[in-house]
């Protein structure tokens, strides 16, 4: 695990993160390396165009990593998938002003990036009542919900959920048409370069397979939690 040692332009606040940092843990912030460090360890040693890197945040570090290592990115990564809205997005390729970020990284990435969007009317949370106290995801949406249990929108796990299992039957790739960040800058879709998801599943049906994920523990193996029959 590795954090972000810049500054960022108007950092956020946060109903959870106290609640969340109690529980027990071996990582400070003073300690922890930069995801810089972090990113270019593990590349390193993973066989080449074997990874497949998640961000369900902000670019800025995987600007910092392009901008540094290059060659390595090309080397290593199979494919990037970003949470993020194909059009004008306003949170994940805007904020902090790293629209420029956002720019670099999807102008100059050398292997396919895939944008993930959907996820805002696949609510979940409800279940996490139901899952151990121990469990820090269970806290956060208590926390974030004013202490109760409620469904909130899907983006991240949407993302992680193709970037793990795949397109299988959940999702459809689409390599037509275009994207654009709030800046004006535009890029074209095209097979095996820039791509989006679309769902396949109903939201309900979706909110099945992530709510069985996300109630486990941490390192609790999952049951099986694919496409209901």
């Amino acid at each position: 695990m590795g954090i972000y040692k810049g500054n960022l332009v108007g950092p956020d606040s946060s109903k959870y993160l106290g609640p969340v940092a109690a529980f027990p843990h071996d990582l400070t912030s003073a300690a922890a390396p930069s995801a810089l460090e972090v990113y270019r360890k593990v590349l390193a040693e993973q066989p080449d165009k074997s990874v497949t890197i998640i961000s369900v945040g902000f670019l800025n570090h995987l600007h910092d990593l392009l901008k540094a290592e290059p060659d390595l990115v090309a080397r290593k990564v199979k494919e990037m998938v970003v949470m993020g809205g194909r059009n004008n997005d306003g949170f994940n390729l805007s904020r902090h002003d790293l629209v420029a970020q956002s720019e670099y990284v999807i102008r100059n990435w050398p292997t396919p990036l895939v944008i993930s969007q959907h996820g805002g009317s696949t609510k979940t949370g409800t279940k996490l009542s139901d899952s151990p106290a121990e469990n820090p995801v269970r806290e956060a949406f208590y926390q974030w919900f004013d202490q109760s249990y409620q469904g909130r929108s899907s983006w991240d796990q949407v993302a992680v959920l193709y970037g793990v299992r795949g397109l299988g039957e959940t999702f459809e790739e689409i390599t037509t048409g275009t994207g654009r960040l709030r800046n004006d800058y535009e890029w074209q879709m095209q097979p095996g370069h820039r791509s989006y998801l679309k769902s396949k599943l109903t939201d309900d049906e979706l909110v099945d397979i992530i709510e069985t994920l996300m109630i486990k523990l941490p390192g609790e193996s999952p049951v099986s939690a694919e496409k209901p029959q």
